[in-house]
């Protein structure tokens, strides 16, 4: 017996490369994604990033037709994705709140001087100087849990870190540079004895003023307006909260989760939300939101991307993969050309009915997928969807489209 397994492995060795030439993928295509990218001009290149750990990033170089792996593997989830404005070569990414930059399109990276204790979660970019970067997060040892803001004029090498709150507990959670005038910046963290808390410098982090910011939720993302610093948003786990006034009030005006915010380069006013797991546009600097997901199919996280070449272009990523709208948001079709899972199915089942049906389960709140082809095409089943993994489906034995999906909840 032991003979014959050692025969055997030595066989499977000498056949590998073989072998591997019998393998085709079959998808399904799609995936949970988590936040996109893109540079402008004529080399306009697209990255997106999985909600999975330790994975690439995808690239397209065609408007989102196809999809490719970059080929360094990411430490993890990224926080934040910056592209350069123009060469597609440069990238930054926070993952775990570290800092890590690319030159050569991400397929390597190296970590920037991010200094121990401190965690960035929010990044912000001059675009207009690539080696200007705003850090905003914590400084945590024993004892201590400091918001602090870092600013770095060399790419990240070196760092000034300025402490803005000194309580226990409180923390700097979103970072933006003022696009009408650069020595304005503003950030939003929260203290531990105030609550939210807006911060802002006008002389590029030099020195920082501190207002209590009556903002409904946590908040996650801000926006300004690229004409004005009056006119804010913020992203929190309640929904938007808008400013009209340079940040000394808010209010609420949409509900729901909000978690990134972009705007187009050529139109003032328009804005689009990743907000209640769907996208939604302003057309008045996020005074009023409307939905906008026809066609759209999973559920949106932080993935939304206005093209900064076409004003009518939008990008966004949801659980189930790539989507564009040609028409501001009105209709969406898939994009999913080359986007391939990473890890994320783990239930697989074919019909003894009909071999040809095959149901794939997945995790991260991704529906379902149905082959009826061989896996040569899939569709979204619409369900289940819940954010347990799928990790059981049986298929009927007299009927092919008859299954059940077993969910765990963990």
């Amino acid at each position: 017996m032991k003979r014959a397994t050692i025969l055997f492995a030595c066989a499977a060795l000498g056949l590998a490369t073989t072998l591997q030439a019998f393998w085709t993928y079959v998808g399904p295509e799609g995936g949970p994604i988590y936040s996109a990218v893109a540079t402008s001009g004529p080399d306009k290149t697209i990255y997106i990033a999985s909600g999975c750990q330790r994975v690439p990033l995808l690239k397209s170089t065609d408007n989102g037709q196809c999809w490719s792996r970059t080929t360094a593997l990411l430490v993890s989830t990224p926080q934040v994705l910056v592209a350069h404005p123009s060469d597609p070569a440069l990238l930054y990414c926070v993952c775990g709140g570290k800092l890590y930059g690319t030159t050569d399109g991400g397929n390597a990276w190296a970590g920037m001087g991010v200094p121990d204790p401190v965690r960035f979660p929010a990044l912000d970019v001059n675009p207009e100087d690539w080696n200007e970067v705003f850090g905003g997060g914590i400084a945590e040892g024993t004892g201590y849990r400091n918001g602090v803001v870092g600013h770095s004029i060399d790419g990240g090498r070196t760092w000034d870190i300025e402490s803005l709150a000194t309580v226990w507990g409180s923390s700097v959670e979103a970072v933006k540079m003022c696009g009408s005038n650069r020595d304005v910046v503003c950030a939003i963290g929260h203290d531990a004895g105030t609550g939210m808390m807006f911060y802002k410098s006008t002389d590029r982090g030099e020195s920082w003023s501190a207002i209590p910011a009556a903002i409904d939720g946590w908040v996650r993302t801000l926006d300004i307006d690229p004409t004005s610093q009056d006119i804010l948003l913020a992203g929190t786990d309640a929904g938007i909260c808008r400013s009209s006034n340079g940040g000394a009030t808010w209010s609420l005006v949409l509900n729901g989760a909000t978690y990134a915010f972009s705007r187009p380069a050529g139109e003032p006013g328009l804005v689009y939300a990743a907000a209640g797991a769907s996208i939604y546009r302003s057309l008045d600097n996020g005074l009023t939101w409307t939905e906008v997901a026809n066609g759209l199919q999973g559920d949106v996280s932080a993935c939304v991307l206005a093209d900064p070449d076409d004003d009518d272009v939008v990008f966004c990523g949801t659980s189930v993969g790539m989507y564009k709208s040609t028409d501001r948001g009105g209709s969406w079709s898939p994009i999913n050309n080359g986007l391939l899972q990473y890890g994320q199915f783990n239930a697989l089942a074919t019909s003894p009915d009909n071999p040809a049906v095959a149901y794939a389960g997945a995790v991260y709140c991704y529906p379902v997928q149905v082959t009826a082809d061989c896996g040569s095409n899939w569709i979204s089943s619409g369900g289940p969807r819940g954010c347990g993994a799928i990790c059981g489906i049986t298929a009927s034995r007299l009927d092919a489209d008859r299954a059940w999906a077993f969910e765990g909840r963990g």
